[in-house]
């Protein structure tokens, strides 16, 4: 240990490390291409100066290129790739004492990778925990093989999964919110036969107003169990068997099995409408309410919007979070005193702006006509309302997506 690390914590112990054997591998690559005449402006002329490939070039070039260590670690090349730059440099008239700088600073690299984590593809993941803005797509590499691994483990995935909430006061009751709940798993697949796999479940916030919550379908559907709540238009047709069944303080969906692979595939959309859910004003001890996405399924996309009402005067943007589930079921995950596990994500939440007009997606077909009629169902008009939407590439399972909203002082 150096003696400016003495009383550190194993976290900055590492970061200093980090920092300090990252930065002299670039400055010693960054003098070596200048004593080799090799420094370029684009990696493709450094490809053609070093005579090795574009990616290799690539990678060399963002190394040397870049100021901040957390933005371009990924991309050091390896021990053998690097070899092959010292030999291009030799070639092109670099002194030796530039070529043992690099070989040197690439050992004290190395131990510092050896030392804190093991491997690369470890100490690339301590990074972004470190400083997730600065590496996303090391995050979203990790969530790609996850969706892959997961997928084959479970035995099902689904391209997209929506959940979209409508919030607004209660006529009767204004000082209490009521809510359209809509969710929808698009492409889901069987991948093995006879999985029969949890889709949804639908329960209630605020324990003030517990007992006077009111669960309806937002349209109900002839020949369908009557809480099962399926959007005819928007499910597949015939309408996948689903089958509902009480769990704790709410409803869950549960997807009978079916055919497996493409031939399979569903589209499965269903809508509630929760009368008196929770206050619209919040209290001293209680004034956030949390908007949650439940993610079991590997999903390519998540998408979580927010469509709230302006006299809720709910006064700022809502806050995105994912918190993991490895506890398991159902309930809250911080329930029973367990704390918190939050997952790093880098994605922000978009500003939809009011109405419908901002709210058009890719993701979801007929995506426009299925607000319009869930605002119908209920007399709103989307015109007083504002939309908000958290979008999460290959979201983690098991987990929760939440947004939480600041309520209004009373």
């Amino acid at each position: 240990m150096r003696l400016d690390q003495v009383g550190q914590s194993p976290a900055a112990e590492f970061q200093e490390d980090f920092g300090r054997t990252a930065r002299a591998l670039r400055e010693a690559l960054s003098e070596g291409l200048v004593a080799g005449d090799s420094l370029a402006a684009q990696p493709q002329e450094l490809a053609r100066r070093l005579e090795v490939d574009k990616m290799l070039a690539w990678r060399l070039f963002q190394v040397v290129s870049g100021e901040d260590p957390y933005q371009w670690v990924d991309s050091v090349p390896g021990r053998a790739a690097l070899a092959k730059v010292t030999r291009a440099l030799r070639r092109r008239g670099a002194p030796s004492q530039a070529i043992q700088r690099i070989d040197r600073a690439l050992d004290d690299f190395d131990a510092m990778v050896e030392r804190h984590t093991g491997d690369r593809g470890t100490l690339h993941a301590m990074v972004a925990g470190l400083d997730p803005a600065a590496q996303p797509k090391v995050l979203l590499e990790s969530r790609r093989q996850a969706f892959r691994a997961q997928s084959s483990m479970l035995g099902v995935q689904a391209e997209t999964q929506l959940t979209t909430y409508i919030a607004a006061r209660n006529r009767e009751r204004p000082e209490v919110v009521d809510l359209v709940q809509i969710c929808s798993l698009i492409g889901f697949q069987h991948l093995r036969e006879g999985i029969r796999w949890p889709l949804f479940r639908i329960a209630r916030w605020g324990e003030a107003s517990a007992e006077r919550v009111v669960v309806a379908p937002l349209v109900p559907v002839d020949g369908s169990p009557p809480d099962a709540a399926l959007i005819r238009a928007h499910c597949s047709t015939p309408l996948p068997e689903v089958d509902v069944v009480q769990a704790g303080n709410g409803l869950q969906f549960l997807l009978k099995g079916g055919a497996i692979g493409q031939q399979g595939a569903i589209d499965c959309t269903y809508g509630m409408v929760v009368r008196q859910v929770g206050p619209a004003s919040g209290s001293a001890e209680d004034d956030v309410c949390e908007l949650t996405s439940n993610q079991f399924a590997p999903v390519r996309r998540l998408q979580l919007d927010l469509f709230i009402a302006d006299d809720l005067g709910w006064p700022k943007r809502p806050e995105p979070s994912v918190i993991s589930r490895l506890h398991g079921g159902w309930g809250d995950p911080t329930e029973g005193g367990l704390p918190p596990h939050p997952i790093t994500i880098n994605e922000t939440v978009v500003d939809l702006g009011r109405g419908l007009t901002g709210a058009a997606t890719p993701h979801v077909d007929r995506y426009r006509s299925l607000l319009e009629l869930a605002f119908e169902r209920v007399g709103w008009a989307p015109e007083g309302f504002r939309g908000w939407r958290l979008s999460l590439d290959h979201p983690p399972v098991p987990a929760t997506a939440r947004l939480s909203c600041k309520l209004a002082p009373r």
